[in-house]
């Protein structure tokens, strides 16, 4: 899935320009939490790694998403 079709405001990295890795890590994670019906735990899952990396991850990428119910970031 590319992410590319997002709103810019989610795909905004902010504070520095990103490397060609770190585009390519935020770009999955954005990819993953932006599935239908996923919440940062299973997000976390598939990405083989524990939420509280994807949740410092989404804080170092400055990722923010439109509010959903349950467990989604900020």
């Amino acid at each position: 899935m590319d992410v590319h079709h997002l709103a810019p405001e989610i795909l905004d990295g902010g504070r520095r320009p990103l490397t060609r890795l770190e585009r390519l890590e935020r770009d999955e994670i954005i990819r993953c939490l932006t599935g239908p019906a996923i919440t940062v735990t299973r997000a976390a899952e598939e990405l083989g790694i524990a939420r509280a990396t994807l949740y410092r991850k989404i804080a170092q990428y400055d990722i923010v998403l439109p509010s959903r119910s349950g467990d989604a970031p900020h």
